[in-house]
């Protein structure tokens, strides 16, 4: 009966009507144009039939070999044609093919990508505020702003010395730098490239998951599991940190087909970030465990994959020593050892900071991953689990030691948990629709954190920074550098003044109050055309402070502009509050102007 109920909810994929024979069924009007609609209508239509035929086989009564009585038996067998090979390769059951059509899914796959960067962003979202830092040194110390700095200083000049000690490591990393620097592309472009290979790659791992499943719900859910993980958080929340392209090459190159795609990824990708090499052996032998890529690949198909992507990865390394041996920026590389590649640094790490490192690369992403072993283990592949744990545990091993970002160094093993969640619904996908969601759930609600050797920080939600962006913390302020310029000014520091004027301005360039109080300092040290031009931009910042005509009268009076100097003190004092600072130093420079005296420029 079971059975029965199965065919009839599968013949009435619309109401009833005429009926019409469709590869040896008796269809409706709307049955049969369901199934034409199909891109492969022979295909679709000896699928349908077989499917069917081998579940009767199965459905046998008593034992008799007997069809239930429910249904009849087809009186004619039609030869099912064989099935072409881009069709296999671009779905691996006939359920997920008629489940969707490849033509329809580009429009799904990028609102997966896009709603999920949007969904992780509100649980995990960047310190944004401290963006603010990009533009001048003492804020760089963060992260979040820091190797932007020095990236964009990178720019104007590839090949100069990296002045900042922990960004020796982008010494090496010159591929999009010298294309920046080569096509005098816009500097925004460069910022936000990350966050466009964070679209990218959550639609790559979209893709993946809907070619094998043909499921949009897991698909969604996947990619979810996928990005909230601490190469996504990077990319959106470190300026110029491009782990998004790591990950995505990463992917292409594990799941991928095309050799020309290997070459090109392991030419490039290193001098993009030469982690990258760090997981090509985990790479490679993912593509010998994934069951559905070995089912399609031959043993000479594989030993040709492994050769395109090995070759080419000599070339970065070969090329490094022999710049080396020439003496061409071996500081960077021994500085960067000598601080981070030595015993005394990894005995000075608790190791409970080396494990919630090793579970922030991926986070949730382990789960699978230990699905995965137990697939292997249940359909005695152990060997090939042996190897992949090997793979895996020196993988992640030589991540954590190599760098003091021990999340980011563990991410580059998501190709493996995806590789958990592919396997997971080809082999049960009854364990993966009910595992699914819970994990997914999990990812977004489990605390997230970087985590570095010496310190973490926390992840927040959109509203707690959105809350720091307006309260942003006083080093990111233009009144905190103004401030310190006064100080500066007053004992005579007049190039640190300088400096902390131009930090002002740099973070608000309409801040008044910094153009005053350098154009009081220009003044004083007989700058009058600098004076001048600070003094017209304060007034255009605030055309109605009386601050800026006080100023631009100072400097008119050393100018020896009688007329001007009269008409800005008399707007000033005219705009002015009752309570203004200023009021007495506009009043003593109109009498001296009725005199006729010279004027000395006002104390601040």
């Amino acid at each position: 009966m079971g059975f029965a109920k199965d065919v009839a909810v599968w013949l009435s994929l619309t109401s009833a009507g005429p009926l019409t024979k469709v590869g040896g069924w008796r269809l409706n009007a709307g049955q049969a144009q369901s199934v034409a609609e199909l891109d492969d209508f022979a295909l679709a239509r000896s699928t349908a039939s077989q499917l069917v035929r081998a579940k009767w086989k199965t459905k046998k009564v008593g034992g008799s070999g007997r069809y239930p009585r429910t249904m009849s038996q087809p009186k004619k067998k039609v030869a099912a044609p064989s099935k072409p090979a881009d069709a296999a390769a671009s779905s691996p059951s006939h359920d997920a093919f008629l489940r969707h059509s490849p033509n329809r899914s580009l429009g799904f796959l990028a609102l997966a990508g896009i709603g999920a960067a949007l969904l992780i962003t509100f649980f995990f979202c960047p310190r944004f505020v401290l963006w603010r830092g990009v533009v001048f040194t003492p804020a760089c110390m963060t992260a979040e702003a820091g190797r932007a700095h020095s990236t964009i200083e990178q720019i104007r000049d590839p090949f100069a010395p990296v002045q900042r000690d922990s960004d020796r490591v982008i010494a090496w990393r010159l591929l999009l730098p010298l294309v920046w620097h080569c096509f005098a592309l816009p500097t925004w472009l460069f910022l936000i490239l990350p966050h466009i290979g964070c679209l990218a790659t959550l639609g790559l791992i979209a893709h993946l998951v809907y070619q094998r499943t043909g499921d949009r719900r897991q698909t969604f859910l996947a990619t979810i599991v996928m990005g909230a993980s601490t190469w996504f958080f990077v990319s959106v929340g470190w300026l110029t940190y491009f782990d998004s392209w790591v990950i995505g090459g990463l992917l292409l190159l594990t799941f991928g087909n095309l050799r020309w795609v290997f070459v090109l990824l392991c030419l490039l990708m290193p001098w993009i970030d030469e982690r990258f090499l760090m997981a090509i052996p985990l790479c490679l032998v993912i593509r010998a465990v994934d069951v559905v890529g070995t089912e399609r690949r031959s043993l000479k198909t594989l030993i040709g994959d492994g050769a395109a992507i090995l070759i080419p990865c000599l070339v970065y390394p070969c090329l490094r020593l022999l710049l080396m041996s020439k003496g061409v920026s071996h500081t960077e590389l021994s500085g960067y050892a000598r601080d981070n590649l030595t015993l005394a640094k990894w005995l000075s790490v608790s190791p409970f900071r080396y494990a919630e490192g090793a579970w922030a690369g991926v986070r949730t992403g382990w789960v699978f991953i230990g699905m995965l072993f137990w697939l292997l283990w249940n359909e005695r592949l152990r060997l090939r689990g042996i190897l992949l744990a090997v793979v895996l545990a020196c993988t992640v091993g030589i991540a954590l030691l190599v760098a003091g970002d021990l999340d980011r160094s563990v991410s580059i093993i998501a190709p493996l948990s995806l590789l958990g969640i592919l396997e997971l619904a080809r082999q049960r996908p009854d364990v993966l629709r009910w595992t699914l969601p819970w994990v997914a759930a999990a990812s977004l609600i489990l605390p997230a954190s970087h985590v570095l050797t010496g310190h973490k920080t926390p992840i927040f939600y959109l509203y707690t920074e959105m809350e720091r962006w307006e309260n942003p913390p006083p080093e990111l302020t233009p009144e905190f550098y103004v401030q310190q310029g006064i100080e500066c000014d007053d004992t005579a520091r007049y190039e640190d003044a300088a400096t902390k004027y131009v930090w002002a301005l740099e973070l608000d360039p309409h801040y008044g109050p910094a153009y005053v109080a350098r154009c009081l300092m220009r003044a004083r040290l007989g700058d009058l055309k600098g004076a001048s031009q600070d003094a017209q931009d304060a007034i255009d910042c605030d055309i109605q402070s009386p601050n800026g005509y006080f100023i631009r009268a100072v400097v008119r009076m050393r100018q020896r502009d009688i007329a001007g100097t009269r008409a800005d003190l008399e707007t000033a004092m005219r705009l002015a509050p009752a309570d203004w600072s200023r009021a007495k130093d506009a009043q003593d420079m109109l009498a001296q102007l009725n005199q006729n005296a010279p004027a000395a420029t006002p104390k601040r």
